[in-house]
């Protein structure tokens, strides 16, 4: 009976010890991983915090009246386009970098040709495929514009505004909305079906975020736009950051794990050899 245990326990430990190697290979799944937000002249700045290595770096930014001079800027970080365009006289920007390490109130600096307000968030995306962060299904982020109405007789009123995703490849998304205005002090509230705010204090823009499990088809990314009462313009972005892929690693890839496996299955064969010949 004591060997039986001994064999019982042998074997528990093996199967612990498999998972413990191959567990590292997996990815924790997609998280937003801290954010900023700030609204000022040019330049404007954020401050990013993040608590996890190789995030994608994300920024949203909206110009009232000029044209972005060049790339995000941040320590070690190297951002790429991931669209740029306009609307009315205003434009607006979303760029991405990868952070190999995690950041400490990181500034984040976006410039404007000449003098412009603008409206800036940055945020962190923790478990992404860093190698293509973006779903393939989307080549760039899908866009809509229009105006609000005027809100009469009041001088505030919430607006409903929305972009529409035509179709994601990957069951596993970070769904993206990401709003702008033309420069009003407008404030923004998260989008029906689960969408979470990213980040709200910045007028003239804003970001939110859903975690998905299944691939989409025309997929609507709500917001509210909170008008200040006049004529509002305001554009949307809708994207999509894929989580990563790996699969996971064989045990070769643990020489020491691999070792130490073995030795303890010869010990458990052994033990359970021993007691089938008593």
């Amino acid at each position: 009976m004591h060997r039986t245990k001994l064999g019982l326990v042998c074997f528990i430990v093996i199967i612990f010890f498999v998972l413990a190697l191959i567990q590292p290979a997996y990815s924790a799944g997609l998280a937003l991983d801290g954010s900023g937000s700030n609204y000022c002249g040019t330049p404007c700045s954020a401050t990013l915090t993040t608590t996890n290595a190789n995030d994608v770096i994300v920024v949203f930014a909206v110009s009232t009246g000029a044209s972005f001079g060049g790339m995000p800027v941040a320590s070690g970080l190297s951002f790429k386009v991931r669209d740029s365009t306009t609307f009315g006289p205003h434009f607006v920007g979303e760029w991405w970098a990868i952070a190999s390490t995690p950041l400490v109130a990181e500034t984040v600096k976006v410039t404007t040709t000449s003098g412009s307000a603008i409206g800036l968030v940055v945020w962190g995306v923790s478990g992404a495929n860093t190698g293509s962060p973006f779903d393939p299904s989307l080549a760039s982020p899908a866009t809509s514009s229009s105006l609000t109405p005027n809100c009469s007789p009041g001088p505030t009123c919430s607006v409903p505004i929305s972009v529409t995703i035509p179709s994601t490849s990957n069951a596993n998304d970070m769904i993206l909305g990401m709003a702008g205005d033309d420069g009003g002090l407008e404030a923004y509230s998260a989008g029906s079906g689960g969408f979470s705010l990213i980040a709200a204090g910045a007028p003239a823009a804003a970001a939110e975020y859903k975690i998905v499990s299944s691939t989409k088809s025309s997929l609507p990314v709500p917001m509210t736009l909170n008008n200040d009462g006049g004529i509002t313009v305001w554009v949307m972005f809708g994207d999509a950051v894929q989580t990563a892929t790996t699969p996971p690693l064989p045990i070769p890839e643990y020489p020491f794990g691999l070792a130490l496996l073995a030795v303890l299955a010869v010990i458990c064969y052994g033990v359970i050899r021993h007691r089938t010949r008593t």
